[in-house]
């Protein structure tokens, strides 16, 4: 069901990430999702590009937990940064 909505979104206009579906029936869904704003802007302070803004609207809410329980590399990145003391992280692009 949710792999026909994600095809459907660009034909729609929609953008083809998660439609939220489940994004209220809270720890009973299956997979637990980190819930973003749906509206507004959120703003980040990068050391490179200095401030950075990102409209909510193109935000997925990000899978942290499968529905078999198993951590996803953004939680668990995020907690091995932490236990790390890990303060800084370059990204790079590479054309």
């Amino acid at each position: 069901m949710l792999e026909a909505a994600r095809e459907a979104a660009p034909k729609t206009g929609g953008k083809p990430g998660y439609n939220g579906r489940c994004r209220e029936r809270g720890l009973t869904a299956g997979a637990l999702r980190l819930k973003t704003p749906q509206s507004g802007e959120t703003t980040l302070q990068d050391m490179v590009q200095e401030s950075v803004t990102i409209q909510n609207d193109q935000i997925d809410d990000m899978i942290l937990l499968r529905t078999d329980g198993s951590p996803t590399y953004m939680l668990s990145s995020v907690v091995d940064d932490h236990d790390m003391h890990i303060t800084h992280i370059i990204r790079a692009m590479i054309t």
